[in-house]
């Protein structure tokens, strides 16, 4: 409101009274609001209200390209989130092919144990079968004996 009456001034322009103090009224108004909550746009709160009770083309308008530029904004604002979505489940899609590659991992690793401990169960559950029925060859009661391993048979 200031560089308005500035303006009017270095002009030497005259503005009608009830304009000027309407001017300054609202800018005193929008102080004040301002203070409680600085955030608070006071204008574009009060769009609808000056469209809806004038019937001036002039504000018709305006109120258009406002509406333009806040449609804009918020196109702008979605295409950055979706954007920002995109990359956080790009990021996701990373993190789940490195853990499946881990998990992968584990699992022959896993795989390798198991198959040699079951042939550890193997040999010993044929070591105990053979000792049960008596046909294993003294050479490996001998490895028992020293505790040695039974897999020569």
């Amino acid at each position: 409101m200031g560089e308005i009456m500035f303006g009017l001034q270095k002009h030497s322009m005259l503005m009608n009274g009830a304009i000027a103090s309407t001017l300054l009224t609202i800018s005193i108004s929008e102080g004040l609001i301002r203070s409680l909550d600085p955030s608070f746009d006071m204008i574009t709160k009060s769009w609808p209200y000056i469209i809806q009770y004038s019937n001036s083309d002039l504000l018709t308008a305006t109120a258009a390209v406002a509406g333009d530029n806040i449609k804009k904004d918020v196109d702008k604002k979605i295409g950055e989130s979706v954007k920002e979505v995109e990359n956080v489940i790009e990021k996701g899609k990373v993190v789940v092919d490195e853990s499946v590659k881990e998990v992968e991992n584990v699992i022959k690793e896993v795989e390798v144990v198991v198959h040699e401990k079951t042939d550890e169960v193997i040999d010993t559950i044929d070591t105990l079968r053979r000792r049960a029925t008596g046909t294993m060859k003294t050479e490996m009661w001998e490895q028992i004996k020293n505790g040695e391993s039974s897999k020569t048979k």
